[in-house]
């Protein structure tokens, strides 16, 4: 193997751990299980983005238009098959559920501000009900990965050296807490509904630390400094006697080891396992909360009451069908976005 196929083994054994981390948080949630901690994935999914985003646009040599190419055609078949998946249980679930009739679901939950989801500006653009159009099935993350990707091309041209991006990242560091504020102040007349507290934290801006965390880890490994940039990190650690950002920190010296080690397995089945893993979890990330629905409801009519055996059958469950959803559809259109978006581009160049 070449480095970076070891590399990306091992990054993509990350990549699958953050999305079994969201996972787990849902999961347990319905089983009464405490992994909190398992929210954290999110970041670590962020910080893992930055270094890959600023990896793709440097080392490949590509232009502003191709990399948004590149990065529409992973993520956005995936997401927008997830909220067609989304709108559609929602109706299913009004009608039979619910009881509700198809005007009052589509002046509701499928009224056209669903359309906010389709272009990422759910966490964008504060609303009265946070659970309905902030986060409906999960969904607050891919407004900061849409505008973390859209923002790559700019954000190298302004940080495209270790030292302006170090700086730029404590500060954002050091002012989150005061940006939030600011937010919940500026949004203070919202109902309680609107759980602004919530939103001024999980805003892209609020979360761009994690992902210039990442990009910074990039640009230390680029220039050779990243021991530097990793002593700096520890120490930050033991002197806020690990209280300020801990799970970031330590998930920034987590990706620098799967970076700078030798791959896990030279067996290519075993990586070749590994790689399909990793490409189905974004879908999972993404699809997991609306296989989580059916799931429960299927398990309340055996009535059998065993946290434990609940859990196991909620992994199976949710794990076996996003992959399945994936491998067996949403694959498909990306092989066929991506041909057509680059047999067109090939025409014209």
């Amino acid at each position: 193997m070449t480095n970076r196929e070891n590399q990306n083994l091992n990054l993509n054994l990350i990549r699958s751990f953050a999305a079994w981390m969201v996972l787990s948080v849902h999961v347990t949630q319905r089983t009464g299980i405490d992994f909190s901690v398992g929210a954290y994935g999110v970041q670590l999914f962020f910080i893992l983005s930055g270094y890959l985003a600023f990896y793709s646009f440097t080392n490949k040599n590509y232009s502003a238009i191709e990399y948004y190419k590149k990065r529409a055609v992973r993520i956005l078949p995936t997401y927008w098959f997830c909220l067609i998946l989304v709108y559609l249980q929602d109706i299913v679930w009004g009608i039979l559920i619910n009881k509700l009739s198809i005007q009052e679901i589509f002046t509701s939950q499928c009224s056209p501000r669903f359309l906010r989801y389709f272009f990422g500006l759910q966490c964008i653009i504060p609303s009265d009900n946070w659970d309905l159009w902030n986060n409906h099935n999960a969904l607050w993350t891919m407004s900061s990965f849409i505008a973390f990707y859209i923002i790559t091309p700019f954000l190298y041209k302004v940080l495209n050296k270790l030292y302006t991006s170090f700086i730029c990242t404590v500060i954002f560091l050091v002012g989150r807490p005061f940006l939030i504020k600011a937010i919940q102040l500026w949004l203070i007349d919202y109902p309680a509904e609107a759980h602004i507290e919530w939103f001024s934290t999980n805003n892209p801006i609020s979360e761009l630390y994690c992902f210039l965390l990442g990009c910074t880890l990039f640009l230390a490994i680029k220039e050779e400094k990243q021991n530097t940039y990793i002593f700096i990190i520890t120490i930050l650690l033991i002197v806020t006697r690990f209280e300020w950002y801990p799970f970031e920190f330590i998930f920034v010296i987590f990706i620098y080891i799967a970076i700078a080690m030798p791959p896990l397995t030279h067996s290519n089945i075993v990586s070749k396992f590994i790689s399909i893993i990793s490409n189905g979890s974004f879908a999972l990330y993404l699809i997991h909360p609306i296989v989580l629905i059916i799931a429960s409801d299927i398990w309340q009519k055996c009535g059998i009451h065993n946290k434990w055996i609940y859990t196991l059958y909620l992994y199976f469950f949710c794990i076996s069908v996003s992959y399945c959803i994936y491998y067996l559809g949403i694959i498909k259109i990306e092989n066929y976005i991506q041909q057509k978006v680059y047999n067109k581009h090939q025409t014209y160049s």
